[in-house]
């Protein structure tokens, strides 16, 4: 493997992303690319096991690395610990190693491998086996990764937001910058689940792999999925419905406005503030008749979303509901730090 595979491997390890998915995919991708012999075919590896695929992965990365190398660089023992704070070992083991964890499973059984029966456990419980320092050490060392502060593949998980759709996942850390929070520093993940129904699988799928707090954040017509909820929610889990309407609907007449204006001042005529300031009528349904009105074709969330992001000046760019899910966000991961 190059330099920059590598990298690009390391990123993927890093991810907030379910460890068995998450690593499953990248060794399997390790090995089908860089095995020279013998060949292996797609199906073939579909039946290997976790422990076959992690080893055979860490040969070829360890190989790339230094001819020779004697030192156990087992990538899973090395990326481990940016799982420990975030999700279930149970859970995690279970979809490993077993199709189901035997009751009588000790903490003794697994704690030498080094993968533990409970995340709770803090830094001082893992024997030495390894630390943060350690882990960076090793990546400066081989110049796989370039630690800075900045770079979020490297932070505690400490909060999941799911939301209905992409504008909350590309609006919510722009908007959390206004209320002084770094959605990456803080360890904020953001997942934009394709619609309520959606939304509601995700926490179902997610809220016994986690060991961090979920927010689930509705629009104001999803009553009923938020009562399909309430029954299973966790007690450190919440649930936050907008009142106003959509998302959308969270943004200010002006900041809609300015953004149409500078981006299509080349297309259309200047807008004024009556044209966006319907009391009647959701902000999509405004954009979308806007769009249509003035050629501009399909009104699309995701790049109107980005083009949003590019003119936010200020928290009065938003409506004052918008300052009760930051602070309810705030609150969450705050408390997930103590």
């Amino acid at each position: 493997m190059s330099e920059e595979e590598k990298k690009i491997n390391f990123e993927r390890l890093t991810r907030f992303k379910y460890p068995p998915e998450r690593l499953f995919r990248v060794y399997y991708d390790i090995i089908l690319k860089h095995l020279i012999f013998p060949k292996i075919s797609k199906k073939f590896l579909q039946n290997l096991s976790f422990y076959d695929a992690e080893k055979l992965a860490s040969t070829i990365w360890n190989n790339s690395i230094s001819e020779g190398q004697t030192e156990n660089n087992n990538i899973h023992r090395d990326i481990i610990i940016l799982d420990i704070h975030t999700f279930n070992t149970r859970c995690v083991l279970q979809d490993l190693f077993f199709t189901k964890l035997p009751e009588e499973f000790s903490f003794e059984k697994i704690a030498r491998n080094p993968v533990f029966y409970d995340y709770k456990l803090q830094k001082e419980d893992f024997n030495g086996l390894f630390s943060y320092d350690k882990l960076y050490e090793i990546i400066r060392n081989r110049n796989i990764f370039q630690f800075q502060k900045t770079n979020k593949t490297l932070y505690r998980a400490n909060l999941l937001i799911i939301a209905e759709g992409v504008t909350e996942e590309l609006l919510l850390s722009e908007i959390g910058k206004l209320w002084g929070i770094d959605f990456d520093e803080a360890g904020i993940q953001i997942y934009g689940a394709g619609g309520k129904n959606q939304a509601v699988k995700a926490y179902n799928e997610n809220k016994d792999r986690l060991n961090i707090p979920i927010l689930v954040l509705f629009d104001s017509d999803a009553e009923e999925n938020e009562e399909l909820i309430k029954p299973i929610l966790r007690k450190e889990d919440k649930i936050y419905r907008i009142k106003s309407g959509e998302f959308e609907d969270l943004l200010s007449d002006s900041l809609i406005l300015n953004t149409i204006n500078d981006r299509y001042k080349m297309n259309i005529t200047q807008l004024k503030l009556e044209d966006i300031k319907k009391e009647s009528h959701r902000k999509t349904e405004v954009l979308n008749d806007i769009f249509k009105d003035n050629g501009l074709g399909d009104f699309k969330k995701a790049e109107f979303s980005k083009l949003i992001s590019q003119h936010i000046m200020s928290k009065e760019d938003f409506s004052a509901e918008t300052d009760k899910i930051m602070t309810e966000i705030k609150k969450m991961y705050e408390n997930k730090q103590l």
